[in-house]
């Protein structure tokens, strides 16, 4: 019995750091990481954002504390950073989790940097109700209403490609997009036009490198970039069950 108990400790324990290792990986060349919990602030770098027009922060029964944006004015706004400006051959990836109110027949921004000033990259829902991901021309399938969507968009600097992920699976694949404006980065808008988003968003990441397929599958099912932030408590909670504690 003895015997059996240490072995189900063990490969449990195995698990338990498997997976955390893993997930782990999910912080590795994360710029900037906005997981809206209740204020504006980066948890991975130096991009605090403020929030602007009547944007504010909601209960939501799946996801938790989240931004709410009301599609006329509402944002963040994130200062310019020289480590967040990506070139047509840089690598990079933009993530997050939103929840569609409707589709107006509007733009729609749910994060652009430098809208407003030269180059830009971003995710939108464009006037017909479809997905886009980086930047112009590159549309994919109509968006989802009243559900909440993992978004992606993963760009390959040195194989000259771009592509946007839907809950984990490949939407639309083309070429790089330039976004090497000096322009603010925004979510829930974009700066100088009208394309705010109307909805609910969560856990907004850019990266400086181009995350697998397995890493974007692993966060539309639900793992969640604050869950690694302090890795350290999730190890001993593990291992306080483990114990029986």
């Amino acid at each position: 019995m003895k015997r059996r108990l240490l072995i189900a400790s063990t490969l449990f324990v195995f698990v338990v750091f498997s997976a955390t290792f893993s997930i782990a990986d999910l912080t590795d060349g994360l710029v900037g990481y906005w997981p809206l919990d209740g204020d504006a602030n980066d948890a991975a770098g130096n991009h605090d954002g403020v929030l602007m027009g009547g944007a504010s922060f909601v209960q939501d029964a799946t996801r938790g504390t989240v931004l709410s944006v009301d599609g006329v004015d509402d944002r963040i706004e994130v200062p310019h950073a020289e480590d967040m400006v990506f070139s047509s051959s840089d690598t990079y990836t933009l993530s997050a989790w939103v929840y569609v109110e409707g589709l107006p027949g509007l733009w729609q921004t749910i994060m652009a940097k430098s809208r407003d000033q030269g180059s830009h990259y971003g995710f939108w829902i464009t006037d017909s109700g479809n997905w886009m991901g980086g930047g112009w021309e590159n549309t994919g399938s109509m968006a989802v209403t009243q559900a909440w969507v993992h978004i992606a968009y993963i760009q390959d600097g040195a194989a000259s490609t771009g592509a946007s992920y839907i809950n984990g699976e490949l939407d639309w694949s083309g070429g790089p997009r330039d976004g090497t404006g000096p322009g603010d980065f925004w979510i829930g808008g974009a700066k100088s036009v009208t394309e705010f988003f109307g909805g609910l968003i969560d856990d907004v990441a850019v990266y400086n490198r181009a995350l697998s397929e397995g890493e974007i599958q692993q966060l539309a099912s639900g793992t969640s970039i604050s869950a690694v932030v302090e890795p350290g408590e999730k190890l001993i909670t593990a291992w306080g069950i483990v114990k029986g504690e």
